[in-house]
């Protein structure tokens, strides 16, 4: 159905980006609202992280407003 996960920030150390990807016949679902909010989760609760981050583009709608539904600004 797609795929998720966090990985390091090489130029900021102790930062992790999130991503997301699903395919079309996953969207709005509640999918990757989830997906994000869980991996968030993990990554301050469990990874200790000091900051996370995440872009897109601009013509992805859907996924910015995934990531504004998320706390992300």
């Amino acid at each position: 159905m797609g795929m998720a996960g966090l990985d390091a920030v090489h130029v900021d150390p102790g930062n992790l980006e999130v991503g997301f990807q699903l395919a079309v016949y996953a969207w709005r679902k509640g999918i990757a609202t989830a997906t994000c909010t869980f991996l968030t989760i993990v990554a301050f609760e469990e990874l200790h992280t000091h900051k996370v981050v995440a872009d897109g583009y601009f013509r992805h709608v859907g996924s910015l407003k995934t990531l504004e539904k998320c706390g992300y600004t």
